[in-house]
């Protein structure tokens, strides 16, 4: 049992104990709904969803084999629907029921299933009508039910998973691998029936598949997840083989430049957008993924821990906010995962299940290693810009300082110590104490004198953090403000009942600091009311409240703690002065303050507070209101009260209210006093002396009935832990029994009523609705008689206002204690069902009070009254927000009480400072939940009370047929109806909400409230505001859902939308336009009674008939309802999934009628045509409708001229296109958004197009893409259904068009002709191809290169869901474009081979045909010979066309995996070509440049597009080239050059290509042009940081050698480039290197100064060298931003005596001092304390400049 349950009050709790009988007649309910007979009743489940989460939520104590049975009942329900609501609906509690009960249940769940669901709803051509929310969330919910079931997969499954996917991935370039990847990702189970599937070798070989696609962040993202988790669970996989790749993989994920002369953004592989929705990732950093896998991959004795200290060495530099850019949230985002990680990891590793595994535990080593390494981060990242970033640095604090607190709590301390010294970064004191007040329990616990030895110094420092904490309560300091809170309250939630001197500091005296504390409360409290507004002398508070009453801040809470933690000496001590203090102070604008103030001092001490502060305020409340002249209520007499006397009397109304709200039975001898209170403050004439009343009614009935937690705050005495502290508890408790008593012992107190306070409660409530009863039947009894009407009865609208304000505070007070409405029986006879005697779970806020005849009684007189108010006070906003609020106090208190729920702060209980993990290393006490303050764990008992107390009633109109809502609250959903269409904005706001609430508890009802609200928008005098009150209420979600259960609802609405077109106004027009989005949107299908025949109800024919009478004539609607129309007909039609439903005739006659209104003058019905098409037009998948459907396709076709008009119209969709052709989205026309979301159908097609990625982006052909594959498909459909007769045409037609002047027009022929060659069809003869394709190679001009390249690339474009099947015509167009005539002009090479690598690219190369094979081979000979071209266009595309050649052929090749002996030449006679570009670099005629040329875009196509895997060991041999072409005369060549070295440093080499790289760039450092080593030096950077953790030791060494040789170097930036880079690499880990690198750059300097004099008498060479000596100095200065370590002072204070030496040197020195004293600004205060007196003074003589007239 849950402790939030086992705590609840008693007569809760009492209940509670037959839930579990309730939840095993749910189950039998739930299995009992659904027959096998009738298909249709699987809907009759889904009432019962919302019940089942109840249950969940509640943490009730139920029965597990209940759970198992409904769990499986809910899975083959699942699986044996194709509704996609339904699934959504059972698969949310599906999920919910395996998270919470699945680690207690034994199943056996088969995978195929769930991938049959996703491949019927997702991964088809047409995925269904359905709206794209509902398809976003069964996405979702299927995908989180797949991963909640991955555990229960049987033996076998992964082999299977394995199987099944594995050919996907055959392709690397293809789409398909992505989703192959994915759904591994998704599906593969390492539960323990399928570790034995992982092993070594399957690791190796994912990771040769992972590494074939670079820079892909999708890609890498899902192979980053299987391995995490695979590191997790396969713990009997040896990593330690894999660690040096993992890790290289992990750093480059992260997209930071390793160099200040490279660009920061990284150039990542393009993705499909639907299968990042699909697959849920999206283009970022995946640091969950990297960070789970590196904390499990930690073992004792296992060099992760190395690789792990390496990585964060490379990346510590950038948590410096100094550094930081947009890598700063990935960066962040991987050190809270990294923390969370662990702590899961330790937490499952202390628990009773793993303890046998102790040889993969962490021990204390491995532990304060990996705190130590993490440390690091946080040290940098601390004080970061990024808010996100220091609260990720508290909560790691908050969690590591319980595992190694020696290392963290100095670390706290000395950070505070700075934060509170430093004057230049004020900020950081508050991010101070949010730590100190993170690990504050860690403090105490470690400081205490059983687990330290520095008790005193611990004890020293707390008192210290106290302090500081007092100093920080600063009203113009919000933050620092609230983190001092939550210091204070962390502190005292860990300590005891508080004497006067003893609080675990002998030299604290509590009665000193408590005097202080309370004078900065006051003062704090006086500062913040000062901001108000002065009128007439008079401060006159602002609406806006302070910060202290925001969500976030803990100010109530801090004084709940602390003054329920005083002893009862300093309580009366503390109480004396915050009576003195309210009794003298008026501070209206902190009011809300002092009550809370008064309120935690009566729930302290209720008979104390009581006595000193409510007594006294109550006595000066009262003599305030009878100051007043009696029976002025109703009077005009609002001169009779002044401002000041209203004021101070609201003023003491609100303090007194709230500081009641929890005083319980004291409240019983001030019971006259309070009821005369209450009286006189409804009969004053100020209404917000009134207001100001009705909440101390409110409060004070709140205070009698409710049940609420009593001495919460208080420790129990004798229950202190061995370290003196208050014991923290964990919410987890299995079962209850004698050996937990210690849970037992904690259980909270509750006020439970005793029979006075229910007395009283009845009398209050009894005395105030009877008197406002009263008024409100003379008001509208006068109303209706006229002539009752008096001359002096001005008044009545103040008690009209009075009346209800009365009724509406007496129900908030009451909420569900005051019995709810007798429901009404649909059958009497059926009374007692098996749900009437018991409520579904326990919870209610208090004890019962009054009668449900008095809500009932109530409920008639509202009614009534409503009916008056809508016919005399329509214009009284407050009247009828006072009506609104009473009516949803009266029918649906449930939702007040969930908004409470909802509304209390629950974020505050899980903040981290009051939260202890499951594992504590300080006390060793571990246990199975996080624990928390008891007083926190009861304050979510009473939370979770609230919450059950909302739901006890909520769904019994669900779970009983018989039972509906009482006649009453029907009437007053009426007239929430009528105030929901009022013509006040504000006034339908609130009764809509209401209104909705009630439809979500009386779902029964909505029809009928639906056909009233159709009817209006259908009536032309409808006025505009009951139009607008009609479009929000029927667009509600609620609402949307109950149409596609109600076949008349759902024809109403469609026919009332569709006939609302006499509406003018804009509004009214825009309303009902959002209206019909909405139930786009939300489409969930037509309703299920469709399918079946019944009297007088409307049948989907007839519906449709009635639609296409409306629509079919071009008089009956305007243009923009006639789109709705089209819309509608596509939805239904397409819902339609039985036959007997919709005749074939009525479909072919829809899709006819689509089909024609291609020709519109309309571009958004064209664009609806086109997706409706697409959707309806099947090919030859249904003969039956392909039948009925060719007939009337084919009239249509042959109409003279339809042909040409239908291209003339489409081609205008053309003009002025911008498309995105990424996601290939229709979004090309200029139209406002509405228009957009009418006009394209919300169909994602998963089996998008392109198949493979775009990457293929020239220079040469810059024009935009306007080819657009939904209306190729529309013309392959059309040649798939009609056959010869409509392929003739459409050949014709693009005969016709090809040559067209218009562009517009040669872009649909593009489509047309991609979607007949794509067709499969064999009647296309081989000469019409390829005289087509001659034609366009001939004549296609500039502009519409691009476009005939799309249309190449569908028409060549691979089928099926893995991509391998090969289209019939493939090869005929290969054959085309692989024709060669030697006397081309540049232009028309150019275009052929573009049009040959975007078709070739399409090429699947592991199952190439021999025919294939013979084409790139013959393609790569004319390659070879046009490598050195004249036309630069031809050379790029001759780049870019031979990496796609180039890499098919190695891919076929290595997929046979023998060697063919043509292949074999092939790929010898490209190495020896390459060998033979580095000697044309030299040469200075063009034949070399244009060799060049041509190789530099061959590597960055193969960079580009990701097929360099292969291409490696070609690539290697151009890094030399592109590193000398840096900066040359050619700018266009050096560009180019540069491009390519910007993509080369992303690369990573494997090995043997790191060592030919690595000897490629080291060549390059020794080059002659000094521009080309200075580039070399750039690129050794990046080199280094990206092969970091597979470089070997000697190799490192190589590349510093090379680094530190040209510090010496005869051109003075080299030099000082390479100071920079060899800064960077020290600043970057490399310790050893580093350590030697400073010491040897230390001594030659020292030296250089001390022993050489003659140092001015320098040869060029000889100041070069010096130079070099004091840059090597400079770089570690340099390396070292921020920090002091020992050895910085001593060299920096050498730099800086070289101040005097020759130019370079002089300015060398200059400018790193300078740069050393501004990155140790903030801190110097502190840190200059490390210098001695004369290094100081060394610095200072550097600060002072040379002056001119020295």
């Amino acid at each position: 049992m849950h402790v939030y349950t086992l705590w609840l009050p008693p007569p809760v709790a009492e209940e509670a104990k037959k839930e579990a009988a309730a939840f095993k007649s749910v189950v039998r309910s739930v299995k009992s709904c659904w027959r096998t007979d009738d298909p249709d009743s699987i809907h009759d489940t889904l009432k019962w969803i919302s019940v089942i989460d109840i249950f969940v939520e509640a943490k009730s104590n139920i029965c597990q084999e209940d759970v198992k049975e409904l769990i499986e009942f809910g899975l083959e329900l699942l699986c044996s629907s194709q509704n996609m609501n339904i699934q959504v609906r059972w698969a949310y509690i599906l999920n919910r029921l395996l998270r919470k009960h699945g680690k207690n249940l034994s199943l056996t769940i088969d995978w195929r299933p769930f991938y049959d669901i996703l491949l019927c709803m997702h991964f088809k051509r047409n995925t269904g009508p359905e709206g794209w929310r509902l398809k976003r969330e069964h996405l979702r919910s299927i995908r989180n039910l797949i991963q909640h079931c991955r555990r229960f997969f049987p033996a076998g499954s992964s082999s299977q998973i394995w199987s099944e996917f594995s050919g996907f991935l055959i392709n690397p370039w293809s789409h398909s691998a992505f989703k192959g990847c994915g759904f591994l990702n998704l599906f593969l189970s390492m539960n323990l029936e399928n570790r034995c599937f992982f092993n070594s070798e399957w690791i190796e070989k994912c990771l040769e598949i992972w590494e074939s696609v670079p820079n892909c962040q999708f890609w890498n993202h899902q192979w980053v997840s299987i391995f995490a988790r695979c590191t997790k669970h396969c713990t009997s996989i040896n990593w330690e083989d894999f660690h040096s790749r993992l890790f290289t993989l992990y750093l480059n994920m992260f997209e930071i430049s390793p160099s200040y002369r490279l660009q920061s953004e990284q150039y990542l592989l393009s993705r499909p957008h639907n299968l990042s929705q699909l697959f849920c990732c999206y283009n970022c950093t995946p640091t969950k993924a990297i960070a789970k896998s590196i904390v499990y991959l930690l073992k004792p004795s296992s060099s992760a821990h190395q690789y792990f200290q390496m990585l964060v060495e490379k990346l510590e530099q950038y948590f410096h906010p100094s550094n930081e850019g947009d890598w700063t949230d990935s960066l962040d985002s991987f050190l809270w995962y990294l923390v969370t990680f662990f702590k899961k990891r330790l937490s499952c590793e202390i628990s009773y299940i793993n303890k046998r595994k102790y040889d993969i535990h962490l021990g204390r080593s491995e532990r304060e290693r990996f705190v130590k390494t993490v440390l690091r981060l946080m040290e940098k990242g601390q004080y970061s810009k990024n808010e996100d970033l220091t609260n990720t640095v508290t909560e790691a604090v908050s969690i590591l300082s319980y595992v190694e607190p020696s290392l963290i709590l100095p670390f706290i301390s000395s950070r505070f110590h700075l934060a509170h010294e430093t004057t230049t970064a004020i900020h950081q004191l508050t991010i101070a104490l949010s730590s100190v007040a993170a690990a504050a329990r860690a403090f105490l616990l470690y400081s205490s004198p059983t687990n330290s030895t520095d008790f005193k110094e611990f004890n020293n420092l707390m008192k210290r953090f106290l302090s500081v904490a007092l100093v920080a309560l600063d009203a113009n300091d919000p933050p620092k403000t609230r983190c001092a809170m939550k210091l204070i309250c962390s502190v005292f939630s860990n300590i005891p009942t508080l004497v006067n001197e003893v609080m675990l500091c002998e030299r604290l005296c509590v009665s000193d600091w408590l005097h202080e504390f309370l004078s900065r409360l006051f003062c704090l409290l006086r500062n913040m009311d000062s901001d108000n507004i002065v009128h007439d002398g008079l401060r006159v508070p602002t609406a806006k409240p302070t910060f202290l009453c925001e969500g976030s801040s803990c100010y109530y809470l801090m004084l709940q703690i602390l003054l329920s933690r005083l002893s009862q000496p300093l309580f009366k001590q503390a109480m004396e002065s915050i009576s003195q203090f309210v009794n003298e102070n008026f501070l209206p604008g902190v009011r809300i303050e002092i009550g809370l103030l008064c309120s935690a001092c009566v729930e302290a001490e209720p008979e104390l507070a009581g006595h000193h502060l409510v007594s006294k305020i109550l006595i000066t409340t009262l003599s305030l209101l009878k100051r007043i002249p009696s029976g002025s209520l109703g009077e005009n007499s609002k001169d009779k009260i002044s401002l000041s006397l209203e004021m101070v009397t609201v003023y003491h109304l609100n303090i007194l209210a709230i500081a009641i709200y929890c005083a319980g039975p004291v409240l019983a001898q001030y019971k006259d006093v309070l009821k005369e209170t209450i009286s006189l403050a409804f009969e004053n004439p100020s209404w917000k002396v009134n207001e100001s009343g009705g909440f101390l009614l409110q409060s004070l009935l709140h205070s009698l009935v409710f049940y609420y937690p009593i001495n919460q705050y208080r420790s129990i005495p004798g229950l202190t832990c061995a370290s003196m502290l208050d014991p923290w508890l964990s919410a987890k408790v299995d079962q209850i029994d004698e050996c937990n008593h210690e849970t037992l012992s904690f259980i909270p107190k509750w006020h439970i009523p005793s029979k006075d306070e229910s007395s009283f409660a009845n009398e209050l409530l009894e005395m105030h609705i009877q008197l406002a009863s009263d008024e409100l039947t003379k008001s509208c009894q006068v109303h209706q008689d006229k002539s009752l009407l008096t001359e002096g009865d001005s008044g009545s609208e103040n008690r009209l206002k009075v009346s209800l304000l009365r009724i509406k505070c007496s129900l908030e007070g009451v909420l569900s204690c005051l019995p709810e409405m007798q429901p009404t029986y649909k059958d009497s006879e059926l009374k007692s069902t098996k749900f009437s005697n018991y409520v579904l779970i326990s919870g209610s806020n208090g004890t019962t009070v009054g009668s449900s005849e008095m809500r009932e009684r109530v409920a008639k007189l509202i009614h009534s009254t409503c009916q008056y108010l809508l016919a005399e006070k329509a214009d009284e906003s407050i009247v009828l927000e006072l009506a609104i609020s009473i009516i949803d106090l009266l029918g649906n208190y449930g939702s007040t009480l969930y908004d409470r729920w909802q509304g209390r702060n629950r974020d505050l209980l899980d903040s981290n400072f009051l939260v202890e993990p499951s594992f504590n290393f300080i006390s060793s006490c571990h246990t199975d939940g996080k624990k928390r303050p008891r007083w926190a764990l009861i304050e979510k008992a009473h939370m979770h009370n609230t919450y059950r107390a909302s739901q006890s009633f909520y769904h019994e109109f669900r779970v009983d047929e018989n039972l509906s809502p009482s006649k009453h609250m029907i009437c007053l959903m009426q007239d929430l109806l009528d105030l929901s269409l009022h013509n006040y904005d504000g006034i339908r706001y609130l009764a809509r909400r209401s209104l909705l609430r009630m439809f979500k508890r009386c779902p029964s009802l909505i029809s009928k409230f639906v056909i009233v609200l159709v009817h209006k928008l259908c009536d032309q005098k409808t006025p505009e505001h009951v139009v607008l009150g009609s479009c929000k209420l029927l667009s509600d979600a609620t609402v949307i859902r109950h149409l596609h259960k109600d076949t008349v609802s759902f024809s109403s609405f469609i026919l009332g939308v569709l006939e609302s077109f006499y509406h003018e106004s804009l509004k009214s027009q825009k309303a009902i336009t959002e209206l019909f989005l909405e139930f786009n949107k939300n489409y969930a299908g037509i309703p299920v009674e469709f399918s079946k025949v019944l009297d007088g109800r409307p049948t989907l024919l007839e519906l449709i008939s009635k639609i296409r009478t409306l629509n079919f004539s071009s008089t009956t609607l305007r243009w923009r309802y006639s789109l709705m129309a089209d819309r509608i007909i596509l939805l239904l039609t397409l819902s339609c999934t039985n036959d007997s439903m919709l005749p074939f005739k009525i479909r072919s006659e829809i899709t006819g009628h689509f089909l024609k209104n291609l020709q519109s003058q309309l571009p958004q019905s064209r664009m609806l045509s086109i997706s409706a098409l697409n959707c309806l037009l099947q090919g030859t998948q249904n003969g039956a409708i392909n039948a009925s459907t060719r007939e009337t396709l084919t009239q249509l076709l042959f109409r003279d001229g339809f042909l040409t008009e239908i291209f003339t119209e489409l081609s205008l969709l053309h003009d002025n296109a911008e498309i995105d052709n990424l996601t290939n989205k229709a979004l090309f026309f200029n139209l406002s958004m509405t228009d957009d979301e009418i006009t394209l159908f919300y169909f994602d097609f998963c089996a998008s197009w392109p198949r493979t990625r775009d990457w293929i982006y020239l220079d040469s052909f810059p024009g935009s893409v306007s080819f657009n594959s939904r209306f190729a498909r529309v013309f392959k459909r059309l040649v798939q259904e009609c056959g010869s007769p409509a392929l003739g045409l459409i050949q014709s037609a693009i005969e016709q068009i090809s040559d067209s002047d218009d562009r517009s027009k040669r872009a649909i022929a593009s489509e047309a002709l991609a979607g007949l060659l794509h067709s499969n069809t064999l009647r296309i003869s081989d000469e019409w191809v390829s005289a087509r394709l001659e034609n366009i190679l001939a004549e296609a001009s500039f502009e519409s290169v691009e476009d005939w390249a799309a249309c190449i690339q569908y028409a060549v474009t691979e089928k099926g869901i893995r991509g391998s099947e090969v289209p019939v015509l493939r090869q005929i167009i290969l054959d085309s474009l692989a024709m060669h005539s030697s006397k081309s002009k540049a232009a028309l090479v150019a275009k052929r081979y573009y049009f040959l690598s975007v078709a070739l690219n399409e090429v699947s190369p592991a199952i190439m045909s021999n025919d294939e094979v013979r084409i790139h081979h013959k393609i790569f000979e004319e390659l070879l010979g046009d490598l050195d071209h004249f036309s630069p266009q031809v050379r790029e595309v001759v780049g870019a066309t031979l990496c796609v050649v180039c890499s098919n052929m190695r891919f076929y090749t290595k997929s046979l995996r023998t060697y063919q002996e043509d292949n074999s030449i092939q790929s010898e006679n490209m190495l020896s070509f390459l060998d033979s570009i580095q000697n044309l670099t030299n040469k200075k005629d063009d034949t070399g440049t244009d060799l060049t040329e041509t190789m530099i875009h061959f590597m960055m196509s193969c960079l580009v597009s990701g097929r360099s895997t292969l291409l490696l060991d070609m690539i290697v041999r151009i890094i030399n080239p592109v590193l000398s072409l840096q900066d040359t005369p050619n700018k266009d060549l050096s560009k180019l050059a540069r491009d390519a070295f910007e993509l080369l440093s992303w690369r990573i080499f494997p090995r043997p290509f790191l060592e030919s790289a690595m000897e490629a760039i080291l060549s390059s450092a020794t080059d002659s042009n000094w521009r080309t080593r200075c580039a070399s030096l750039t690129c050794l950077e990046a080199f280094m940081y990206r092969h970091t953790f597979i470089l070997s030791n000697m190799e490192k060494s190589q590349i510093w050698e090379s680094i530190k040789k040209l510090l010496s170097d005869t051109q003075v930036e080299v030099r000082e480039h390479a100071a920079k880079v060899l800064a960077s690499l020290m600043i970057g880990g490399e310790e050893d290197f580093s350590s030697a690198f400073r010491k040897e750059s230390f001594a030659n300097a020292e030296y250089l100064f001390k022993g050489n004099r003659q140092r001015y008498q320098y040869s060029s060479c000889g100041l070069a060298s010096t130079h070099g000596v004091v840059l090597a100095l400079a770089a570690s200065v340099l390396s070292a931003p921020y920090d002091m370590p020992s050895w910085l002072p001593n060299h920096v204070t050498l730099l800086a005596k070289f101040i005097s030496e020759p130019y370079p040197i002089r300015s060398t020195v200059t400018k790193t001092v300078a740069e050393f004293k501004r990155s140790h600004a903030d801190t110097w205060d502190i840190q200059k304390n490390a210098f001695t007196e004369e290094q100081l003074e060394v610095l200072a003589d550097t600060s002072l400049s040379t002056s001119y007239f020295a």
